[in-house]
């Protein structure tokens, strides 16, 4: 992927103010009213995720600025860097000022697109064609995506009238977040700005749910439902789903329903078969909805294309039916005692008296009760409201109360209070939605306004319960933001007033920067975990019976029976199946090497990631290094967490503002200071619990609360590796030779510069050309099978039945070690011939050549011939060099 350089690799983030437009930029809708189709079936007319009406070519703005794909081309930079020539063909037309000058291919990506899939593939050389075009279509789509999704994002917070690409506002409905339709593609930015996910973070698994149910769909080879090319991009903590657009409108609707259930189509007895089909073939259940019967959910959509009558599927996230919640208590809370000398411990809660039972276990009643929360995100803090009367003032010992954010004119607090459905406990709510976080000075001029004379201030301060408001640090995953001012003020507090009976809660009051005494209790609740939280695809075909995809779910069309089969399921993904994975692991029958064996493992089984504290948990203390290696797993995506809510916080579009970020955390995750202590020994521990399972430690892995888990990671540099693969970033590869060489640079207070990274933008994509290519090399490997038996008719050992095959015995290798005895000789030749197929579909220079020459100077070592295998690996490593 290209590499963030100065200035944003050539982008134009600060373009020149321009005045403001007295109507929308471009008038692409959602669902418009049919219109007059012209010729080009993809034009950018908007839609429900990757839809357009035949609208033609949309109208330009008032200024001229904007075209009718919704580029600013005045705006717009070209730029520095290309890597690919058809993006560089594609850039360039991308930011002509007129759009007829577009070039065709970036407005009909579906029809190149359904077209090549359509081809006939009946013999070998037909296929290879088929799939070479393919492989570039995806390519194209790909490079265009991330060029145009790292500018939206880059744009984020620019004013509507300084963004090269402006968003779409009308008609494109309440999912999915901000949408926008340029050079024939849809973008989604999962932002949860309607608050259906409960934060960015959960709305961005939403989008990979989606891209994965449409995986799952291709792979059942159902004929007559096509889908979009699709991609993932990740940039500066926010996700974009991107999809090609489709020929869609008001009325191609044919199955399913667009308005929560209130109609449902499904009028088309072609479509319906299609989706039974569909649902037979995932392994889901029957159900009923309103008289009809139906497979998934109620809102996964199916359309008539207006100009090419397929049938394209929408909609796809919640194919497959939500985990379900094996636990009476279904809200996981942490206890933080107030004796530092106690662990934290983890408690369910029930949903309907979460509030009680929270009070209850760190013994305060409700008139004394205080609750900390975050209002886009999943966790509340409840603690205890304790008079300060008498006791030494100092910063931590004055009472939290609402302050007036510097930027607000208002002279009123910007505040919502309610009532519990518990009792008088009243819980003060801040719309701005941010952790509370201040700096001393912020909290001490606060403090001193509000005893001056300000009557609404005087008055927010003696309600029972109140928080401490600041704009400055947000955050919306499962994480407490890493503030200064505790590491300033850390020390500074006799013993009489800290970790005595009721005195201060050191810990707590480090993860929240809010004085908090006693025991306090973390709740984390999740919002609409349905929309999220899903079986994986693996797990539901498995499965015995088939499962109902809208259990748990608001629409309420499952029996108790549907609800019963999918804990049933649940329970045997998360004990059943990681219980044998941990059993393999044991007996040696796998070998976790990797991140990404590791993960291709998990999904095989049906296993989620966010269950890896489960399988560490099944693992006997014995087991260290696979120990230790899990645990720096979970680490680095809970760190990988909090630095994109981070980064999301940030209200800039200059890059070193986010730089500083990302060397910020790295400082404090591998450097080595008193903050960084307190942040493996307390915080680290707590983040972790709350991601993943409760039975993450063994009872005799952490002898002390203050345990250091660094204790437990591989070493610094390995965990240095795994965050810039997890984050998309990169340091200079003579950092990252500096600190190879030198491990102990791990232990300054700041190791890393802002300059010395960069940030890079992440894609996943569905190559569907993969299905074809598999069926290529199975045909390679039986012909060359053949060949070989009648040259060498007594081997018998050489027999590949085919490439499925043929790649599970490619990953057994590399964890085990080769599993059967072939001539070495048969497989030299089948890996040059492989190589060769490869390259002439990926490319001579491309990752996929390059790892197949290493494949071929394997095979080359196992005959001996070493001198040769040395050449391979050097190609293979100047294809790698030449592609970064």
């Amino acid at each position: 992927m290209a590499t963030e350089n100065a200035g944003e690799g050539g982008y134009n983030t600060r373009a020149p103010v321009r005045r403001p437009q007295t109507r929308a930029p471009s008038r692409l809708r959602h669902r418009t009213p049919d219109q007059d189709v012209n010729t080009n079936p993809y034009n950018t007319g908007g839609g429900s995720g990757p839809v357009a009406s035949g609208g033609g070519s949309g109208a330009t703005s008032p200024t001229g600025d904007t075209d009718a794909n919704g580029l600013n081309t005045k705006a717009a930079a070209v730029p520095r860097r290309v890597q690919n020539s058809t993006a560089l063909r594609l850039s360039k037309r991308l930011l002509l000022p007129s759009p007829s000058q577009y070039s065709k291919l970036t407005q009909e990506w579906n029809k190149l697109f359904q077209e090549a899939q359509e081809i006939c593939s009946a013999d070998p050389t037909q296929r290879l064609k088929k799939v070479q075009l393919l492989h570039k279509i995806h390519s194209d789509f790909v490079s265009t995506a991330e060029r145009l999704g790292k500018q939206i994002i880059a744009e984020i917070n620019l004013p509507l009238t300084e963004k090269t690409i402006t968003p779409q506002f009308e008609g494109i409905g309440i999912a999915g977040g901000t949408k926008y339709i340029v050079a024939g593609c849809f973008f989604k930015l999962n932002d949860d700005r309607r608050g259906m996910y409960g934060g960015a973070e959960y709305a961005m698994k939403a989008a990979a749910a989606e891209m994965r149910a449409m995986d799952a769909i291709y792979k059942s080879n159902v004929k007559g439902l096509a889908l979009p090319l699709t991609a993932v991009i990740d940039y500066r903590g926010h996700r974009l789903l991107v999809t090609s657009i489709l020929p869609l409108g008001t009325n191609t609707l044919r199955w399913g329903s667009c308005d929560g259930g209130k109609t449902f189509h499904d009028e088309d007895i072609r479509v319906r078969e299609i989706v039974y089909q569909v649902g037979q073939a995932l392994n889901l259940k029957k159900h009923n909805f309103n008289g009809i019967d139906l497979y998934g959910p109620i809102d996964f959509e199916v359309h008539e294309g207006k100009v090419d009558g397929r049938f394209y599927a929408l909609d796809t996230a919640r194919i497959f039916p939500p985990t379900a919640s094996l636990h009476q208590a279904a809200m996981r809370a942490i206890i933080i005692p107030c004796d530092k000398t106690k662990h934290v411990s983890v408690v369910y809660l029930k949903e309907e008296n979460w509030l009680a039972e929270a009070l209850e276990h760190i013994s305060v009643s409700e008139a004394d009760g205080c609750i900390y929360e975050h209002t886009s995100s999943s966790l509340l803090v409840v603690y205890k409201r304790v008079n300060h009367e008498g006791r030494k003032s100092s910063l931590r010992s004055v009472p939290a109360v609402i302050i007036q954010p510097a930027e607000k004119t208002s002279s009123e607090p910007n505040i919502i209070q309610r009532t519990s459905s518990t009792g008088s406990l009243k819980l003060n709510r801040s719309k701005t939605g941010s952790w509370i976080k201040e700096t001393r000075k912020h909290s001490i001029d606060s403090m001193s306004s509000s005893r001056d004379g300000d009557d609404s201030e005087d008055k927010t301060a003696n309600t029972v319960n109140t928080v401490t408001e600041s704009p400055s640090d947000f955050s919306d995953s499962d994480s407490f933001e890493w503030s200064d001012s505790a590491s300033e003020t850390e020390g500074e507090f006799s013993e009489a007033e800290t970790d005595d009976e009721g005195g201060l809660n050191t810990r707590a009051t480090f993860l929240t920067n809010v004085d908090m005494y006693g025991d306090v209790i973390i709740v984390k609740r999740l919002k609409n975990s349905h929309l999220y939280y899903y079986l994986r695809p693996e797990a539901v075909l498995e499965n015995s019976v088939p499962l109902n995809s809208e259990c748990f779910s608001n629409f309420k069309t499952s029996t108790e029976e549907d609800d019963e089969e999918v804990r049933i399921a649940t329970k045997r993904v998360r004990n059943d199946e990681i219980y044998k994975f941990a059993e393999a692991i044991v007996s040696s029958e796998v070998l976790v090497v990797n991140s990404k064996l590791l993960v291709s493992e998990l999904h095989s089984r049906g296993i989620n990631i966010r269950y890896l504290g489960k399988l560490r948990g099944y693992l006997p203390l014995s087991h260290k290094i696979v120990r230790n290696f899990l645990l720096m797993e979970m680490v680095s995506r809970t760190i990988k967490n909090t630095i994109r809510s981070q980064m999301r916080a940030v209200k800039s579009t200059e890059s070193k503002d986010y730089k500083e970020v990302l060397v910020k955390m790295f400082n404090l995750v591998l450097g080595s200071s008193q903050a960084a202590d307190r942040y493996w020994q307390w915080e680290l521990k707590i983040q972790l619990l709350l991601k993943f399972e409760d039975d993450i430690f063994g009872q005799d892995e952490l002898p002390s609360p203050d345990h250091d888990l660094r204790e437990h990671i591989p070493s610094k540099l390995a965990l240095f590796a795994s965050l810039q693969k997890h984050l998309g970033v990169s340091f200079a590869m003579t950092i990252q030779e500096q600190f190879q060489e030198d491990p102990t640079l791990f232990e300054q207070s700041t190791p890393f510069k802002a300059e010395d990274m960069s940030i890079n933008v992440r894609v996943r994509s569905l190559p569907f050309h993969h299905k074809d290519m598999e069926v290529l090399l199975h045909e390679l490997d039986a012909q060359e099978t053949a060949a070989w038996t009648v040259e060498h008719p007594l081997d018998t050992n050489i027999a590949i039945p085919s490439y499925s095959a043929q790649r599970e015995s490619d990953k057994q290798l590399t964890l085990l070690g080769r599993p059967q005895k072939e001539d070495p000789r048969f497989t030299v030749k089948l890996q040059y011939k492989r190589q060769k197929l490869l390259a002439a579909v990926y490319g001579t220079n491309s990752l996929e050549a390059a790892v197949g020459l290493f494949k071929v100077a394997e095979a080359e070592s196992r005959v001996e011939n070493n001198t040769k295998a040395l050449e391979l690996v050097g190609s293979g490593c100047d294809i790698l060099m030449k592609s970064k």
